[in-house]
């Protein structure tokens, strides 16, 4: 197989690797097709992802500026975004408590708890999936996974 080969088969094999993890999200009932979270579009989804990320380290969420500046849309289309979400009940508005004129956007308590599950589902079969493993592979596996990541930020 010459280089270009394995870079294929590389591909493939995380490609389809991926592609189990996404069968066993699915078959989790947090994530089952019928559950709301499902029809989201990928822009609402981008939403909710970020967001998921950020109210972990900040329960309390983010300006609706913050959100489209770190999304890189306009604060209009991160408006309508977010009313959507908070419509079908993802997210929520909650007057700040360090500036009673701002209001900051947060997950609500029901996507908070399906998060929570989704995590604990997901460290539970990355616990199975590393039992073979030693230290040293995962470290590397972390490694080279973190030169993928920054490769496709580069990209962008």
């Amino acid at each position: 197989m010459n280089e270009s080969n394995n870079d294929l088969a590389a591909a493939r094999a995380f490609l389809e690797l991926s592609d189990n993890l996404r069968e066993k999200a699915f078959s989790c009932e947090v994530l089952a097709p019928e559950n709301p979270f499902m029809t989201l579009t990928v822009s609402q989804a981008r939403v909710f992802r970020f967001l998921c990320v950020t109210t972990r380290e900040n329960p309390e969420g983010i300006k609706l500026k913050e959100l489209a500046d770190q999304l890189k849309v306009s604060p209009a289309a991160a408006s309508e975004m977010v009313e959507v979400l908070v419509r079908k009940g993802v997210l929520e508005r909650q007057q700040s408590e360090t500036d009673r004129r701002a209001v900051n956007i947060r997950l609500s308590e029901n996507s908070s708890r399906k998060r929570e599950n989704v995590e604990t589902a997901f460290a539970q079969e990355w616990c199975f999936l590393w039992q073979d493993f030693s230290e040293a592979e995962k470290t590397t596996f972390s490694r080279l996974l973190g030169k993928l990541k920054k490769r496709m930020n580069e990209g962008k």
